[in-house]
């Protein structure tokens, strides 16, 4: 009869393995899913928006002014 105790404390051992399982995965999930989401949203957007239309507006209005400029001084 005490032989069956033994098999008693086998079921805990799955049950602790179950505990940890459980507070693992609502980690995971509820960190990289709040940083993930704003972090590619928010930086590519204000990037991306005035990096186009500042890069090319300040290149193409002095570049005409310059180029025309150097062949009238000499």
């Amino acid at each position: 009869m005490r032989r069956r105790g033994a098999t008693d404390s086998e079921p805990d051992k799955p049950a602790k393995k179950a505990a940890p399982a459980k507070k693992a995965a609502p980690a995971k999930k509820a960190a990289p899913a709040k940083k993930a989401a704003p972090a590619k949203k928010a930086a590519p957007a204000k990037k991306a928006v005035p990096a186009k239309k500042a890069v090319p507006a300040k290149k193409a209005v002095p570049a005409k002014k310059t180029a025309p400029a150097k062949k009238t001084a000499p």
